[in-house]
């Protein structure tokens, strides 16, 4: 907590900066509308991770749009880095070290 300021103050100041719509590009000429509740930050990348220990939903609620799996299972990890790359994917663009 910033000396001088309550937890309320803080917040008001919060709510009153934070947008409530944004226009994301997914590559496509026609933007997609999100309506937000709180932050809006740029996806972050993580670029050590090892996909198979978290549920790809999971890594992205938590704010990570992209990640660089490293030596996970081929087999495994091949396959699900393809899938990353569909738009109905619920998880993290995914980009795999290996063979």
């Amino acid at each position: 907590m910033i000396v001088g300021r309550s937890e309320s103050d803080l917040l008001e100041r919060t709510m009153m900066t934070t947008p409530t719509t944004a226009e994301i590009g997914h590559g496509s000429k026609q933007p997609t509308v999100v309506e937000v509740d709180g932050f809006l930050m740029p996806g972050i990348a993580d670029r050590h991770v090892h996909v198979g220990l978290a549920d790809p939903g999971a890594i992205l609620a938590g704010g990570v749009t992209a990640v660089r799996d490293l030596a996970w299972p081929a087999a495994d990890i091949f396959p699900l880095a393809e899938a990353s790359e569909v738009p109905t994917f619920t998880g993290p663009l995914i980009r795999a070290a290996g063979p």
